[in-house]
């Protein structure tokens, strides 16, 4: 699994509100320029971010953006449940079972794995991050 770019800079985004005083405004020319985002493609994720009330976006002279929820409330897996779509490691077309219907030891290893993470990415939050608890 490899996460698109838009993903990335999400995350990005979101730390970087949060390490600026996330109840600050911030317009999206000051984010993209010191995350280095290209400005449209940053203006694209702040609004889903937005739409999913995970910022708020502030209109005007002196609008902008701001987090919405405090660090300890937005998780990995949220973020990128947004910009990915559901988080899945396994194709859901094709189960391997064998000839008596059970799954086979390569499927059963693949749902261990795939539960591990997403059991890891909705527990870890910008919290986490900014103090620096993840190991």
């Amino acid at each position: 699994m490899k996460l698109k770019k838009e993903t990335d800079y999400a995350l990005r985004i979101i730390y970087y509100l949060l390490k600026n005083n996330h109840k600050q405004i911030i317009d999206s020319k000051t984010i993209s320029k010191n995350e280095n985002i290209p400005e449209n493609f940053a203006i694209k994720i702040l609004k889903k971010l937005a739409k999913h009330k995970i910022i708020n976006s502030h209109r005007g002279v002196t609008g902008g953006f701001s987090l919405n929820k405090k660090p300890e409330n937005i998780f990995l897996g949220e973020i990128i449940k947004i910009t990915e779509g559901p988080i899945e490691i396994r194709n859901y077309n094709s189960i391997f079972e064998n000839s008596i219907g059970n799954l086979c030891p390569v499927e059963t290893s693949l749902i261990y794995i795939e539960k591990a993470l997403l059991r890891d990415l909705n527990h870890i939050s910008f919290h986490d991050l900014i103090n620096k608890k993840i190991s």
